[in-house]
């Protein structure tokens, strides 16, 4: 299946590790959908994407990755956009000096760089399997933080 036909729903592609894997394969003239807490952050993502690559097909939903009520949210209204996820990039992470509990009362390291992604992964796993070839990355621990360097994204995407 030809590159352009693949949709990649990526956590975490504002900043970081997840944007520059939305901006990697806009690059190569894939369908970019990235998860968003915020619309201006969406919108800011959406804009530099385009601007890097020329790729304007990338598109953003929001969802607070701390909380399990976003969470379902957001995999319901990916559904009802998309008929097809080809790959699932959990990306999205943070890093949390001081305990922190979510509104939902769980650890907002634990719910944000592990829990969520988990989640998410089991709310969209029908439609990844209605799409195979598929598949699902996820990096955990405050991947933002983390020292993968742009060369080493580059060959991780060929």
């Amino acid at each position: 299946m030809d590159i352009k036909n693949r949709v990649f729903l990526i956590t975490g592609g504002t900043s970081g590790v997840g944007k520059a894997t939305a901006l990697g394969l806009a690059r190569i003239g894939a369908k970019v959908v990235i998860i968003s807490r915020t619309t201006e952050s969406g919108q800011a993502a959406l804009s530099d994407i385009a601007e890097a690559t020329g790729n304007d097909r990338a598109e953003f939903l929001v969802a607070d990755f701390s909380l399990q009520s976003s969470i379902r949210k957001v995999s319901e209204e990916f559904k009802r956009k998309y008929d097809n996820l080809h790959v699932l990039a959990n990306l999205a992470g943070a890093l949390f000096f001081e305990k922190q509990l979510t509104q939902e009362g769980i650890d907002m390291t634990f719910a944000v760089n592990y829990l969520n992604h988990f989640l998410l992964t089991n709310q969209l796993l029908d439609i990844l399997k209605e799409s195979r070839p598929s598949r699902v990355i996820t990096v955990t621990g405050a991947p933002r933080f983390s020292r993968i360097q742009k060369s080493i994204l580059r060959i991780l995407l060929q």
